[in-house]
This record gives C-alpha cells, structure tokens and sequence, in this order.
C-alpha cells in the first residue's frame, strides 16, 4: 500500500525518532486525523509527543498510543472564544453559496490560535520541556498554524505540514509552489464541482480567493503573536511552509477531483478509516429489522438537533414514505425528538458507529461550465483569505512572545520539506502538486470494530437501514424544528426501514416519540455501523472524515452540506457517482427528501458505484500509513529537501484563467 512506503520515505529505515505532533482539541475530526498520524508513527517504533491545547473539552484526544501533554486554557477564555458556537445552529440556515461565509469564521480562527499560542508560548517551562526532548521533527497542522510558533520557540526547524481537510488548501499550495487554477480545481471552501462554465469559473476564482485569505489571516495571526514574543528573528509562517519537504493531506486520490499535484504532497487519506468492527446487538437488529436500511449523520460539528424544524419534519416525511426501508439518524437528543414519534422505521441514535454500519453488507463536480468556474473563483479567494488569515494570528503570538527575529510563519511553510495533508487522491479533483505535498487523507479512519449487541439487534430489526449523522460539530438537537419533524416524517413513510439518527439529546426528542424505526443515539460508532452490510444508505454533512468512511466501506451517500469544505466534498461524492446532494433548505422538503432516497435505493449505480470507489481505495498501491511513515522518516533523516522545492513560488497564484477579473490583494501584483 502507497502510504506506508511514502511515509516511510519520509523516514526512511532508522531507528527510533523522537516526533512532535501538534494536535489542537477543538474539532474532533481535525483531532482524530492527526491522533491517527500520531498513532502511526508510534505502531513504526517511534516516540512521539502530542501537544494538545485544548479548547473544547472531549472525552478522546485523537490519539490513544502517543505520550499527551495537555494545555489548558483558562474556562472562562475558551467558553468566551467559543460564544454561542456549541451547536453551530446557524450552520443550518447560512447561504452556503456566500462567499462572504467564509470571511465569517476569521475572526473566531484567529481568536483561537492567538489564545492558544500566546498560551504556550508564555509557558517557559513549558517550552524547556520540549526543548529538552531534542525532538527530530514536527508535525504542524497548517489550518490554525500553532505549532509552527512552539517549534520556531524550541528550535524545531525540521518541520513536516498537515492539512486535515479533505484537500490543500490555497495558501498553503501557493507557498510551495502548487498550482492554483480556479477554472477547475475547486476551492477548499468552494461550492463548484470542477466544470469549466464562466459562471462556475467566476464563481470558484472568488471563492479561490476568500479559501486563501481566510487561510493566511489565521496564520498572519500566528505570525504576529509569534514576533510578539520571540523577536524578528523567527522565520516567518509561510517561509516555514515553502521549506517543507512534505505535505501530509487527508486525500484519497480516487475520491477527489483530478487535479495537479507535487511529489512532496503524500496523500494519506483514509488513515483514519478503522476496519469495520462486529457490530453490537442492538445496531445488529435494527439492521436486520429490513431489507435496506439508511443511515443519515451530518458529521460532530454541526448538530441534528440545531437543525430547523421544517428540515427535520421533512426527514420524517421521507423516511414514512419508505416503510419497508429502516433508517439510522444520528441525531444528538434522541429523547427530545417529538417530531419523530410513533415513526417505526426510524432510529435516532446520539451516537452510530458509523464506519461499522457502512462496511455492513446488510446495508444497502469538476464540470468547466462558466458559472461553476466564476463561482469556484469567488470561492478561492475567500478560502485563501481564511487561511492567511488563522496563519497571521498565529505569527503574532509568535512575534510578540519570540520576537521579530522569529521566521514568518508563512516563510516557515515555504520552506517545509513535507507537507501533509488529509487528501485522497481518488477522492479529489484533478490538480497540479509537488512532491513534496504528502497526501494521507484516510489516515484518521479507523479499522471497523464488531458492534456491540445494541447495534447488532438495531441493524436486525429490518432488511435495510438508514445512518443519519450531521457530524460533532454542528449539532442536530440544534436543528430548525421544521426540519427536525421533517426528518421523522421521512422515517415514517419508511416504516419498513430503520433510521439510526445521531441526536445529541435523545431524551429530550419528543418529536420522535412513537416512531418504531427511528433510532436517536447520542453517540454512535459511525465506522463500525458504514462497514456493516446491513447497512443501506447514509445522510450526512459530508465532512471530510464521513466522505473517507463511506468511501471506504463502499456506501451510497446523501450528502447535505452545512459550511466550510462540505459542499466540496459533496461535489466529489457526485463527481465519482455514489452520492446526491441536498441543501440544507431541503431538509424542510419531506417529499424531496423520500424521492432523493427512493432514487439511491432504487438506482443501483449509486453502490455499484459506491462498490468501485471501496475496491479502488482497498487496493491503491500505498496506504496512507504507508506514505505517513516514510514520509517522516524521510523528512528525520535528510530535513529539508530543496530538490522538490520550485524555484519561484511567488507570483503564479492566478496563473491562468482568471477572467480578466481584477486582482483584490497587493500580494498578487505582478503576477498575471
């Protein structure tokens, strides 16, 4: 498998290294990725330290194999940071097809990586212990840029760059060299698939842009905290990551658009899909409770339960209009579901193993249109523009607490030798690399475990089931009512399948009271449950870390977009033929809802399609853990590799097909 070999490059046969991996607790899928690269590592013979500030409180940290040292922020300051984000309601009703969507988050990016690394760097004592451990490498995620500042203060300069979205992001590529071309590669916060119309063109340059922004805002904070304390003399953010030898990404290259690449970006997506375990009893029933059973889950990030109550009503209408179908919701409070009462075939469950479910045998766009193009465009900027944006916060903790002397964080990223990132190549759009970008998308799903009896029983109860889960971060008990009630009446009109609904509450779902084939599980084990048979279908946001797991385990998808990468990745799901996509408005349309999964259950070349895509992953020449481990191996041994480096990579950003649209950034004069 391709990934153990390419990390293994990267760390070439040795002994044991001593490793740093700088694992922020805020977002679970993010944590779960690079606890999986931690892990890796580990199981090769290495030791590896995670550094993990922690924002939001979990239960798990990602990685259960490597050595932990936690960082608490003060209570007060994470909860005030956090604000009303704990079910991220209003990802339920936000335009996704605003740009200025995206310039939305800067602010609370930034907030976050300015307190986390001012946090760390304040801690002399701290920094002395990681500085005594003489690590040999560093492993920096390049979304909140933390790390690069803690490595520059310890004197960590052999640094390996990580990117665990389900693709590279824009400043990221346009700092080693990669080339980003709007008029088809969708921007990593973009809504165009990779079609080449104007429109999608115009649309995708603006939204190239904002992806890039938002990405060099976060990091420009990172810069200035990093000056701040360490001095001038601290390699700014982005020359650290043009000098990496590697990219990690979290792409599985059959998953995504064609796109170009370079030898130092190793995609390792799928790492993190588990095998599928033996489900538990209850899953195991309800799958057997029919002959198909659906399974919607929107992801962590976004809850079920915030979601509005037309769109939940309208799930319920669509799971009624299948009686014979089950459908599984993962839906965060399955008690306090009214909407979805007296619907047998739906299960509301708080939690799903939802790989388990989608590796179950029970359970049955690049287009170059103008305006997906123009579109595209829109979308790049601002992604760009998030990202600069989260880089520049962290460089100016790293300033004021290292000083001027301390290296940009972005001259820190232009020199990495690796960058990693969380892509599959299979699953992304077609695109210009470097070799340099190590794509381990993958790498954080885990193997399937057996389900627990619970989940055996449930997965029984009828011949197909259905997985609804909307992810951590936004939560389903948060979930407009309308939609809430829609859901349930989507389970009732499919009183012969079983619905297992990730609810965050489920005692406090009376909407789902009475409904026989609704499940509501504040947690469930999403893995295990893809990789059963018994499982049928899964309704989900589309996040990076659920596209990997149905991919993986080979399940049709509906997939329901809430912010940030997923209408992205929806677009993949679609491009490869096992996936349709909703908007988040549809959830309030029942009727809509029952006909979109009467088409997947009943057109047969969304899983046979689904089934090419599990066998190409199953059988790509290298895993991600493979291109993981020699990657930084490699990176240990040599540091920096100038041979993959492009000579100029400062004024090609907008390279070609740009429209004649005027350029919106100083960066960029001189350049077209």
């Amino acid at each position: 498998m391709l990934l153990l070999p390419a990390l293994s490059i990267l760390i070439t046969c040795c002994s044991s290294y001593k490793i740093l991996v700088y694992n922020r607790k805020s977002a679970y899928s993010h944590m779960n990725f690079l606890g999986k690269v931690a892990d890796t590592l580990v199981d090769a013979g290495h030791d590896v330290v995670t550094l993990q500030p922690v924002i939001v409180p979990m239960g798990a940290n990602g990685t259960r194999k490597s050595r932990i040292i936690h960082v608490e922020l003060d209570k007060k300051l994470a909860a005030d940071l956090m604000g009303d984000r704990k079910d991220n309601a209003k990802m339920w009703t936000n335009n996704a097809a605003n740009p200025l969507l995206v310039l939305e988050h800067i602010p609370f990016m930034r907030g976050l990586t300015i307190a986390t690394t001012k946090r760390i760097l304040d801690d002399k004592e701290l920094l002395e212990q990681l500085k005594s451990e003489n690590f040999d490498v560093g492993i920096a995620e390049l979304f909140d840029y933390g790390g690069i500042p803690v490595f520059e203060a310890i004197g960590l300069k052999n640094i390996i760059g990580a990117h665990t979205l389900s693709c590279l992001s824009e400043a990221t590529a346009y700092a080693i060299g990669v080339p980003v071309i709007p008029s088809f590669m969708p921007a990593s916060q973009g809504i165009t698939d990779d079609s080449t119309s104007f429109s999608n063109r115009a649309i995708n340059l603006l939204f190239t842009y904002f992806s890039y922004y938002f990405q060099i805002s976060i990091a420009d904070a990172a810069e200035t905290v990093m000056m701040e304390k360490l001095g001038k003399a601290a390699v700014p953010v982005w020359d650290v990551v043009a000098n990496m030898s590697w990219i990690l990404t979290n792409t599985e290259p059959f998953l995504e658009f064609a796109k170009p690449t370079l030898h130092k970006v190793v995609d390792i997506g799928g790492i993190g899909v588990p095998k599928p375990k033996p489900l538990e009893e209850k899953w195991n029933k309800i799958l057997n409770l029919r002959s198909r059973t659906v399974l919607i889950s929107f992801g962590s990030m976004v809850k079920s339960k915030a979601m509005p109550y037309e769109y939940k009503t309208a799930i319920i209408e669509l799971v009624k209009s299948y009686p014979d179908i089950t459908f599984i919701w993962k839906y965060e409070d399955p008690d306090d579901a009214p909407f979805a009462a007296g619907v047998e075939n739906l299960f509301l469950s708080q939690w799903t193993p939802q790989n388990d479910l989608l590796a179950s045998q029970g359970i049955t766009d690049d287009s170059t249109s103008f305006s997906n193009r123009a579109i595209n465009l829109l979308f790049t900027y601002f992604s760009y523009y998030f990202q600069v944006s989260i880089a520049d916060a962290a460089e100016t903790v790293m300033m004021e607490k290292l000083g001027k002397a301390a290296v940009p964080i972005w001259d820190v990223v232009a020199n990495m030798s690796w960058i990693l990132t969380n892509t599959e190549p299979f699953l992304e759009f077609a695109k210009p690399t470097l070799h340099k970008v190590v794509d381990i998308g993958g790498i954080g799903v885990p193997k399937p475990k057996p389900l627990e009896e619970k989940w055996n029983k449930i997965l029984n109860l009828r011949s197909r089931t259905v997985l609804i889960s909307f992810g951590s971060m936004v939560k389903s008990k948060a979930m407009p009512y309308e939609y809430k009630t829609a859901i349930v009446e989507l389970v009732k009109s499919y009183p012969d399948i079983t619905f297992i609904w990730k609810y965050e509450d489920p005692d406090d779902a009376p909407f789902a009271a009475g409904v026989e084939n609704l499940f509501l599980s504040q947690w469930t084990p999403q893995n295990d449950l893809l990789a059963d048979d018994r499982l049928t279908l899964f309704i989900t946001h589309g996040g990076a870390g659920s596209l990997l797991e149905s991919a993986t385990s080979g399940k049709p998808v509906i997939l329901i977009p809430l912010y940030g990468d997923q209408v992205r990745n929806a677009k993949l799901a679609i491009r490869h033929g096992f996936g349709i996509m909703l908007t988040k408005e549809d959830l309030g349309d029942s009727t809509l809802m029952h006909e979109t999964v009467a088409k997947i259950l009943n057109d047969k070349k969304y899983t046979k399609a689904a089934h090419r895509i599990r066998n190409l992953l199953a059988k790509r020449p290298f895993s991600p853990e493979e291109k993981l481990l020699k990657t930084v191996e490699l990176a240990v041994e040599f540091g920096p590799i100038p041979e993959l480096y492009i000579l100029d990579t400062g004024c090609y950003m907008f390279f070609c097909y740009l429209l004649g649209v005027p350029l919106l950034k100083d960066d960029f004069k001189g350049c077209i």
